[in-house]
């Protein structure tokens, strides 16, 4: 049975930081810019008594400042047990991760990482943001595939999916406004399950609470919540 903590683990490494800080049992994630999945400390489950817990974040809010960043916690239903010790920080980008089983289908045509960003970049709606998730992209070594939906020669959608720590992940689901609401989006997800079937691996998403449309998608295509995270922050 995989558990919450080994998807925790996957998604960490899916999506590669520029450097990563060993804190006991926690690991920060550093790099330069404002990404919070690269900019956070996972916790990992590990639970520490009231002292323990205050030497630990004074040790993380010393190391982001001594970086020029903002301290981050990305906290999951694992870590209920640090909320008193947390009381007044601020909270970002509350987020479901949803799992399903993969499922047999055709891949169909890739792309590589070059010509997903080259495709993407004009797309990019902040494009400081855009620059941060290329660096963390292009340091990516584990294995990988980028499927695309087309419009004759053109591609009008991409998505991508990336497997670590036995588990694969769906990330960067993307479809030109134009072309949306098309079956686009839902013909990709069934691609990369295909892709994950090939592994025979879990597949995970994540996505914002507040993206219903996104969610009602997922559902749909067999996915369900499996938990919660969020990031947290001193005030």
């Amino acid at each position: 049975m995989i558990d919450d903590a080994a998807i925790e683990i996957a998604a960490e490494q899916a999506v590669p930081s520029e450097s990563q800080v060993a804190i006991g049992g926690w690991r920060a994630h550093l790099s330069s810019g404002h990404i919070r999945r690269i900019n956070a400390v996972n916790l990992h489950g590990e639970q520490l008594d009231r002292p323990e817990t205050a030497e630990r974040l004074s040790t993380v809010q010393d190391l982001y400042r001594d970086h020029g960043l903002q301290p981050r916690l990305r906290t999951t239903s694992m870590d209920t047990w640090i909320e008193p010790s947390i009381t007044g920080w601020s909270e970002a980008g509350e987020a479901l991760v949803m799992t399903s089983e993969a499922q047999s289908a055709d891949v169909g045509p890739t792309i590589t990482v070059e010509e997903w960003l080259a495709w993407l970049r004009p797309r990019a709606m902040l494009p400081g943001r855009f620059e941060e998730a290329a660096s963390s992209a292009r340091r990516l070594t584990a294995d990988h595939v980028i499927v695309t939906e087309g419009r004759g020669a053109a591609i009008i959608g991409a998505a991508r999916a990336v497997s670590t720590h036995g588990l694969t992940g769906l990330f960067d689901i993307t479809v030109d406004p134009e072309h949306r609401r098309h079956g686009h989006a839902r013909s990709m997800i069934r691609r990369l399950k295909g892709w994950a079937a090939t592994r025979d691996e879990l597949v995970y998403l994540q996505v914002a609470v507040v993206n219903l449309p996104a969610i009602a998608l997922y559902q749909t295509e067999g996915f369900t919540e499996r938990y919660r995270y969020r990031y947290r922050g001193p005030a």
